[in-house]
């Protein structure tokens, strides 16, 4: 599985956020990865959680990373109407 961060970009439709928890110490986001397309957003939460599951027979381990389902970005031009930009 490839592992590498993928930054947000001008084209960057989707996201996915990258959970870690740690029994004792609770959760935090790890990383936020970016993509252009929904089908890949969802290839890369299947992939990911696929190696990193929650838990074993009912039990989750002392730590672990779980991938969240894809989120839709608003469009750039959404975003800066609402903050009373102009669009481009």
């Amino acid at each position: 599985m490839d592992t590498t961060s993928r930054p947000r970009t001008d084209s960057s439709r989707y996201r996915v956020r990258v959970i870690e928890s740690e029994r004792g110490w609770g959760s935090k986001v790890d990383s936020i990865e970016y993509f252009d397309t929904e089908a890949e957003a969802w290839a890369f939460e299947k992939s990911f959680n696929a190696d990193n599951p929650p838990a074993v027979n009912g039990i989750a381990p002392d730590w672990y990373m779980q991938a969240q389902d894809p989120e839709a970005l608003p469009a750039r031009a959404a975003i800066n109407k609402a903050l009373g930009g102009t669009e481009p």
